[in-house]
C-alpha cells in the first residue's frame, strides 16, 4: 500500500492491477446494476452473496457457487428480487436471511436446498418509535438472534405486526444509570442483566 500521495501516483502508474474493476461487476449477469454498499454475506456452505441495483430500483441478491469456477457460467446466480429504493441490511442466522428494505419492513427468507433461491416466509416489523431509530449508513452494522435486531448498541424486537406492539414498553422512555433503554426490555451495561416494566 501507498504511504503518501506521490508513491500512491507512482503505483498508480506502474500497477496494473490499481485501476482494474471489481471481478464481480464485469460478470455478465451483474451489468446494468450497481452494487449495494452493505456488506457481503456468507453462508454456512461457504457461499457469498452480494446485492445489486438497477436504475428502476430492483434490487437482486445474488449467490456465488463455492463449487463452480470463479468467472463461469454458474459462478453467480440470483436467488431472490424486490423492488427498494435502498436496503438496510441482509444478514445470515441459523440458515434464514433477514433483510430491511426501504419500508424498514424485514423479510424474513429461506433458501431452497436444491435450487438455493429464497422463499419469503414472512415479513416482520419494528416497533413504530423504534423504526425512527433505524438511519440508513453505507456499510451498516447489525446483527440479529432470535427476533431481536441488534444494532448500535440497542436492541429491537422483531414483531409479526404492529398491532402486537405493546404500548407500555414501546412507547415509555424511562432511564436509569448505567442502562440503555431498548424496546421493551431495559439493558443494564455493567451486568448485562435484562430488566422490564411491571
Amino acid at each position: 500500500m501507498p504511504i503518501n500521495r506521490q508513491e500512491a501516483e507512482k503505483w498508480k502508474e506502474t500497477d496494473p492491477d490499481f485501476n482494474k474493476k471489481d471481478e464481480f461487476e464485469q460478470m455478465d449477469i451483474c451489468r446494468g446494476g450497481t452494487m449495494i454498499r452493505q456488506p457481503m454475506i456468507k453462508d454456512a456452505e461457504g457461499a457469498i452473496y452480494f446485492m445489486m441495483k438497477s436504475s428502476n430500483d430492483t434490487v437482486r441478491v445474488l449467490r456465488t457457487d463455492p463449487n463452480a469456477e470463479m468467472g463461469g457460467d454458474t459462478f453467480v446466480k440470483t436467488v431472490f428480487t424486490l423492488r427498494s429504493s435502498l436496503i438496510y441490511f441482509l444478514l445470515f442466522h441459523q440458515g434464514q436471511f433477514y433483510l430491511m428494505d426501504d419500508q424498514k419492513k424485514v423479510r424474513l427468507l429461506e433458501p431452497n436446498k436444491e435450487t438455493y433461491m429464497w422463499k419469503q416466509l414472512t415479513t416482520l416489523e419494528l416497533p413504530e418509535s423504534d423504526a425512527y431509530n433505524i438511519v440508513y449508513a453505507d456499510f451498516d452494522e447489525y446483527t440479529v438472534s432470535d427476533g431481536v435486531l441488534h444494532a448500535n448498541e440497542k436492541m429491537y424486537f422483531l414483531l409479526d405486526s404492529r398491532a402486537k406492539d405493546n404500548a407500555t414498553y414501546a412507547s415509555i422512555d424511562v432511564m436509569m444509570n448505567n442502562h440503555l433503554h431498548v424496546s421493551g426490555p431495559r439493558y443494564a451495561q455493567e451486568s448485562g442483566l435484562i430488566w422490564y416494566i411491571e
